[in-house]
């Protein structure tokens, strides 16, 4: 469908999607992938609105991203803020 919305393709079983290239290897694996990673996404109409998944109130703070990154492994080698 050439015009239809993000909402279209991802609503659709299997998905609604071609491409001018066939997927093999890491491209193919890297697709199944992004597409595991997309099924949780809920698309619906309206208004856009971010949200900071790694802050309880959606919005983002340094130190949600900070607290992120050193739970996560990241070795952080100088302080973030004042």
């Amino acid at each position: 469908m050439k015009h239809a919305t993000v909402s279209d393709v991802f609503s659709a079983t299997p998905l609604n999607m071609s491409f001018s290239r066939s997927l093999v290897g890491i491209k193919l694996l890297e697709w199944h992938n992004l597409v595991g990673r997309m099924v949780d996404i809920n698309l619906r109409e309206g208004r856009d609105v971010f949200v900071w998944s790694l802050h309880n109130n959606g919005s983002f703070s340094v130190q949600s991203t900070y607290k992120h990154l050193v739970s996560s492994g990241v070795r952080v080698t100088q302080k973030i803020g004042r």
